[in-house]
């Protein structure tokens, strides 16, 4: 899962928890868990698809009794880099209490029994891994990831609350199904009154924005921004929805283009900073101010 999204927040820890829970099926595998991903995407979604019945080619109605062997070579038809062997097979029939008998050395297996127990929730379509994302990081990754609406951040806490959003908390922290946070906020933006519509693009008009008188605050101390002057600018910018140009001008004023630029960059990393570690890291990342 870190290789395909390698922002995901998921962990060995979390999911090894929903397993000793009961949330999820696993198959013992040596020292490790032998999982199946469908059944765990399908756990971390709030938005559960009609799979109510398993698909006629999962339960063979001409032959019940099946060999480990057959069982393991199913798998591996269907899924060529499954890690599934006999040896698990077995040891997950023991656990369960599976029907099945030992006839020269065979292991012979009720398989609709077995299929039932190893898929629970009766899966029968694949599903593409989720976008896991923790509180804070869903919701400026929305901003970012959509600066063209103007969207609030009161908007999007609201639709964590959505049905349709799945979120669940690990130790002291909220795992938030971005993929469904998004689709959620941008169903809200389009139910909107169309006069309370955020603007679709940034467009000319945002020049009212630039007019306003800048914020006068002490900025440095010794050569330095001061921490108070870092978050100022970064939770206004926020809590206003301004672009980082915006910003610049609120807070530094009117300058050439190659200060505002300058600047962008600057206020670009102090948020980057803040996302990754809060005060903290604001407090540790020095940035003297030039004087040009």
């Amino acid at each position: 899962m870190h290789a395909a999204d390698p922002n995901t927040v998921i962990t060995r820890h979390f999911i090894e928890s929903l397993i000793h829970s009961g949330q999820l099926t696993a198959l013992k595998y040596g020292d490790a868990w032998l999982v199946n991903l469908d059944e765990l995407y399908l756990l971390l979604s709030a938005i559960k698809p009609d799979d109510t019945e398993i698909a006629d080619d999962h339960v063979p109605n001409e032959r019940i009794m099946w060999t480990s062997g057959e069982i393991y070579r199913a798998f591996l038809e269907n899924d060529p880099q499954t890690i599934v062997r006999k040896p698990n097979l077995r040891r997950f029939v023991q656990q369960y209490g599976i029907h099945h008998f030992i006839l020269n050395d065979k292991w012979i297996i009720d398989f609709p029994a077995f299929a039932a127990a190893v898929n629970p929730k009766a899966i029968k379509h694949h599903r593409s891994q989720p976008r896991l994302r923790a509180h804070d990081d869903a919701v400026f990754d929305f901003k970012r990831l959509h600066p063209h609406l103007h969207v609030s951040l009161q908007m999007i806490e609201q639709q964590l609350c959505s049905p349709e959003v799945f979120s669940i908390k690990n130790g002291k922290r909220w795992i938030i199904n971005y993929d469904e946070l998004e689709l959620a906020t941008l169903k809200a933006v389009n139910n909107l009154p169309e006069g309370k519509r955020p603007p679709p693009t940034y467009k000319k008009k945002t020049k009212a924005k630039l007019d306003i008188k800048p914020v006068h605050i002490q900025q440095k101390d010794k050569g330095y921004y001061t921490l108070y002057f870092k978050l100022t600018v970064i939770e206004y910018m926020v809590k206003h929805n301004l672009s980082y140009k915006e910003t610049v001008i609120k807070f530094w004023g009117i300058e050439s283009r190659k200060k505002i630029r300058a600047r962008i960059t600057l206020l670009m990393n102090w948020e980057a900073a803040y996302k990754s570690g809060g005060k903290r890291a604001l407090i540790e990342q020095h940035s003297p101010k030039k004087h040009n």
